[in-house]
């Protein structure tokens, strides 16, 4: 006798139908003829949609052909049903009569899931880069009894895309362990603890799948929404009119390997910064540490003077305009995060002179001996004989009394 196959699994929720498909391939080098059927105590909820099993008459197979079975799965209660679908060779090509015939065993299992809406959804916020830690307790809606020594089990599901680009960041950014799976009434409660850490801004959903161990499940959607992580930094880049000047941003790898990145402003970011580069690669931390995220002082940009290889990521600042100070945010991704950080463009400050620092090239002094004769000069100065003559007149003329 045959091996049984693997049980093949069809989920259909309450009050709904689905449908799944058994494969049979023929080991033999020629045609044959089978016939396919049930075994003994198939439930309801399962059926054999086959012609074949339908008429009782023989299914031929081509040599090494496949035979498809489709099965058909319409629950009418919370719980697992299995069943056994056989293929029967009544004279198998080089087997003895007296061998009789071959019969393959192809087990299904239908599961039903709970009515889609009863189950209570649940939602998710936080900044991307941070942390939250809750509580579920998930009500099995439509659970009738709760048998002895009944146990639950879960599953997280998550979109495949999503799983791919973020399963391995820090050993999983979502993540739910089981508290109580053990309850001993139905309107009682399970209660896992659920662990959410976004590396990047995201909005996605997924699924909590929770099975009886004697059949049925339900599903609980998830909504996980990151929004933009707090500022890893300001920008600050100064250059006088008509000059350019750049910042470096030092970032590293948060693992042991260089991981690539993207760095680009958002649209409303003016056109006087650019970012160099584009596109490049984030070293890990230095002696394997904790990456440190630091912005460095802007330097002119003129000459070459800048060592554009001292630094993954340099910040460029052209003044345009006089007197304004220009504003804009700059995104940073790699494939496990996002950094974010403002960007500043605006002239160096005016710093007041010192007018006592200040030398000057002309001697507005005199020199003492200048000084001394001029003064000597002015003490032995004649009196003006005019000047004296004009006192005495006005002293001596009479007051005339006016009418």
């Amino acid at each position: 006798r045959p091996a049984p196959a693997e049980t093949v699994p069809v989920f259909a929720a309450l009050g709904s139908a689905a449908t799944t498909s058994l494969t049979w391939n023929s080991p033999f080098a020629e045609a044959i003829s089978v016939r396919v059927g049930v075994a003994v105590g198939c439930p309801p909820e399962l059926e054999l949609l086959h012609d074949g099993a339908r008429a009782g008459a023989p299914v031929t197979v081509a040599a090494w052909g496949a035979l498809t079975l489709p099965v058909c799965f319409r629950p009418s209660r919370l719980a697992a049903s299995r069943a056994e679908v056989t293929v029967a060779v009544e004279q198998p090509p080089g087997v003895a009569p007296a061998c009789g015939q071959l019969v393959w065993t192809l087990p299904v299992m239908g599961v039903a899931e709970a009515r889609p809406g009863t189950s209570q959804g649940f939602s998710f916020k936080c900044k991307a880069r941070s942390r939250v830690d809750k509580s579920l307790e998930v009500v099995l809606h439509g659970l009738a009894a709760v048998q002895p020594g009944e146990t639950f089990s879960h599953e997280l599901v998550v979109p495949a895309e999503l799983r791919r680009e973020l399963g391995e960041h820090d050993g999983g950014w979502l993540s739910i362990t089981p508290v109580r799976t053990i309850i001993r009434d139905a309107s009682e409660p399970l209660v896992f603890a659920l662990s959410f850490a976004p590396p990047r801004v995201m909005s996605a959903e997924a699924e909590l799948l929770v099975t009886k161990s004697t059949g049925g499940r339900w599903r609980f959607p998830m909504a996980l929404v990151a929004g933009e992580p707090d500022l890893d930094g300001t920008v600050l880049v100064e250059a006088s009119m008509d000059t350019s000047a750049a910042a470096p941003v030092y970032l590293h790898a948060r693992g042991t390997e260089p991981v690539t990145f993207t760095a680009s402003f958002t649209p409303d970011t003016p056109l006087s910064f650019t970012v160099t580069p584009a596109r490049g690669t984030l070293p890990p931390a230095p002696g394997g540490g904790t990456p440190v995220v630091r912005v460095g002082a802007s330097q002119p940009a003129g000459g070459g003077a800048i060592d554009y290889a001292s630094a993954p990521l340099w910040v460029s600042y052209t003044c345009r305009d006089f007197g304004k100070v220009l504003r804009g945010k700059l995104f940073v991704e790699t494939p496990d995060g996002q950094y974010s950080f403002d960007v500043v463009g605006r002239q160096p400050a005016y710093v007041k002179p010192d007018k006592d620092a200040l030398s000057s090239n002309v001697d507005h002094k005199l020199s003492p001996e200048m000084a001394a004769r001029l003064e000597a000069a002015g003490a032995s100065r004649r009196p003006s004989v005019v000047r004296e003559n004009i006192k005495s007149v006005k002293k001596a003329a009479p007051t005339v009394a006016r009418r």
